[in-house]
């Protein structure tokens, strides 16, 4: 099956409505990916099929409310995902990417002026220090982080930036249980909770994604998120 069947095919099967400049825009960043990939490392798939289904709609799953036009930031984005196959699909977001390492960030900012994807800003930085800045602090909508570290981790990284009344949203594997349980903690120190688990199958392959949504109900204490590296050598 070509890779444009594919993908339209797998996301109308999960009730999205896609038209053909977006998954012309899906296609062209995944062949701007596997080219760069040959340069630096921005993914492990080097097959098409495969990086339709774990990447582009693996990411898109990750959120099925296309009418709203909110505040989003991809915490940790790395070669991408999940925010831009979400800002694709979701065009009157406002997407902000994040990640230490500048020379992915640049190739995601190179690839949005490409595609002429709009609402778009880049921080290189790290999530610790993000969280601290009065610009970014609880100023998110939603904040989405695939693939990034374990939820206790992840916690401190991006609660900080959810707004009261925003979503911070983790995807996960079989683990999602234990990490769970691992992080109870971090959600209620940091203004969260737990809102729900939704299990998302990925189509074409037998995969299934667990989304751990957590609430924010309160603001974060001033002193989160930590330093750099505490919340990693010192999980909440």
């Amino acid at each position: 099956m070509e890779t444009e069947k594919l993908l339209y095919e797998g996301l109308n099967k999960n009730g999205y409505d896609i038209n053909s400049k977006q998954i012309e825009k899906l296609i062209y960043y995944m062949k701007r990916v596997l080219i760069e990939n040959k340069k630096f490392n921005l993914t492990a798939i080097n097959d098409e099929r495969e990086f339709v289904t774990k990447h582009l709609i693996d990411s898109i799953l990750m959120y099925d409310d296309t009418k709203e036009a909110l505040i989003v930031a991809d915490v940790g984005t790395g070669g991408g995902f999940p925010g831009i196959p979400l800002k694709i699909i979701h065009p009157k977001w406002k997407m902000t990417f994040i990640d230490a390492t500048e020379k992915k960030l640049r190739f995601i900012e190179n690839t949005c002026s490409e595609l002429e994807i709009k609402d778009v800003d880049f921080i290189h930085s790290r999530a610790e220090d993000v969280g601290k800045d009065k610009k970014h602090r609880e100023k998110y909508d939603l904040v989405f982080s695939r693939a990034v570290a374990s939820m206790n981790i992840l916690c401190e990284y991006c609660l900080p930036l959810v707004k009261i009344g925003g979503k911070f949203i983790a995807a996960k594997g079989p683990r999602y249980k234990e990490e769970i349980e691992e992080a109870t903690n971090a959600i209620e120190v940091l203004g969260g909770k737990l809102e729900s688990i939704i299990q998302k199958d990925i189509p074409f392959d037998d995969i299934a994604r667990y989304l751990v949504v957590c609430e924010k109900i309160k603001s974060t204490p001033s002193k989160y998120p930590r330093r750099q590296g505490v919340p990693t050598k010192k999980p909440l």
